[in-house]
C-alpha cells in the first residue's frame, strides 16, 4: 500500500485530520505527508478546511463535512456566534444581519454558504447552513422574501377570490432565482500536479533532451522511454543501467534547474510511486541544502546525479 492510499484509510477510519496525525500514521515527516495531501487534494480526493486546528487547516475525505461541527470550538467567539445563528435558523438575509455577523458569516467558509438571490430585479446575498440543501434552502429564502398574509374576513376574501381567479390568466408567477456564488476559499495551491504524458515514439528536439542523451550515453544508462513535460525545462524518463544486483530499471525526472528543493523531490518521488519503480533525479544544478537533508532523512533509496 503507498503513502497515499495509507493517508485515505487513515482520513476514512479517524474523519478530518492535521497533515501532523497522518505523518504519523504513515511514518512520515510533515514536509512528505504534506506533499501526500496536497497531491490528494489537487485530485479531489481530499478536501482542506477553511476552519485551523492551531496553524494548521484540517484534511477529509469528500462526504465527511459533517464532521467538521466537531471543530468548531476552534472558532473564536464571535464566529462562534454566528456559526450558532446559522446553524439554528438555517438561511440569514445578509442585508438584515449586523456588520459584524455579516464579517463572521465571510470568515467561516466551512459553514456558511453564500447564495446570490435575483429578487425584483435586485441582487442581494443569503447565507445557508452549509448541510442544508439547495431545495430546502430556497423555500427558507421564499419564506423570508414573503412576509406572511394577514387574514381578510370572509366576504373580503370571497371578492378577492374572484379577481384573482380573472387576473390569474394574465399574471405569471414571480420566480426566485438562485445561484451559488464562488466562495473564495483560501485554499493551499498544491505544487503536485499530475502530469499528462502521452508515449512520444518520436525523438525529442529539446536541448536541454540533447543534454540528458549526451550524459546517459556516458553513463552507460539505457533509455527506454521519454516524456517531455515542460519544454527546455523537465523531462520524464525510464531508464536502467548495471548494478551490482544486475540490470536495474528506474523512474528517472530530469529537471533544468539551479537549485533542487524538498517540493521537487517529492513530486518526483510520487511519481516514482506510480510508476511502481525507484528513483533517479537529473538536474542541471544542484540540491538545495534543505533537500540533501530531505533525502538521507525521509527518501534513502533516491539517487541524484548532476548533469555534465
Amino acid at each position: 500500500m503507498d503513502y497515499r492510499e495509507q493517508a485515505l484509510s487513515y482520513l476514512r477510519l479517524h474523519g478530518p485530520s492535521t497533515p501532523t496525525q497522518i505523518a504519523k500514521h504513515i511514518s512520515k515527516d510533515g514536509m512528505m505527508a504534506g506533499a501526500i495531501l496536497s497531491e490528494l487534494s489537487a485530485n479531489t480526493k481530499v478536501k482542506i478546511s477553511s476552519i485551523k486546528v492551531g496553524s494548521t487547516p484540517l484534511y477529509f475525505l469528500p462526504g465527511q463535512e459533517d464532521q467538521l461541527q466537531k471543530f468548531n470550538m476552534h472558532l473564536n467567539e464571535k464566529e462562534l456566534r454566528a456559526y450558532a445563528l446559522l446553524q439554528s435558523s438555517k438561511v440569514l438575509r445578509d442585508m438584515t444581519c449586523d456588520a459584524l455577523t455579516q464579517v463572521c458569516l465571510r470568515a467561516i467558509k466551512d459553514f456558511a454558504v453564500p447564495l446570490q438571490v435575483t429578487y425584483e430585479n435586485q441582487q442581494e446575498i443569503f447565507w445557508k447552513w452549509y448541510l442544508l440543501s439547495d431545495d430546502d434552502a430556497t423555500l427558507e429564502i421564499k419564506k423570508l422574501l414573503e412576509p406572511p398574509k394577514v387574514e381578510k374576513p370572509q366576504a373580503e376574501r370571497d371578492d378577492k377570490k374572484i379577481k384573482d381567479e380573472k387576473k390569474e390568466e394574465r399574471e405569471e408567477k414571480r420566480e426566485i432565482k438562485k445561484e451559488k456564488i464562488q466562495p473564495s476559499h483560501s485554499i493551499v495551491q498544491s505544487t503536485l500536479q499530475t502530469q499528462s504524458q502521452p508515449t512520444q515514439q518520436a525523438q525529442i528536439n529539446d536541448d536541454f533532451y540533447s543534454l540528458i542523451e549526451h550524459h546517459c550515453k556516458e553513463k552507460n544508462i539505457t533509455i527506454h522511454s521519454s516524456f517531455l513535460v515542460k519544454k527546455k525545462k523537465e523531462v520524464n524518463l525510464i531508464i536502467s543501467f548495471t548494478s551490482a544486483l544486475g540490470e536495474v530499471k528506474y523512474f528517472c525526472k530530469a529537471k533544468n534547474k539551479k537549485k533542487i528543493s524538498p517540493e521537487d523531490l517529492s513530486t518526483a518521488y510520487l511519481e516514482a510511486q506510480d510508476q511502481k519503480l525507484p528513483l533517479v533525479l537529473l538536474s542541471s544544478g544542484e540540491l538545495s541544502p534543505k533537500a540533501r537533508e530531505f533525502i538521507l532523512a525521509s527518501l534513502k533509496g533516491v539517487l541524484f546525479s548532476q548533469l555534465s
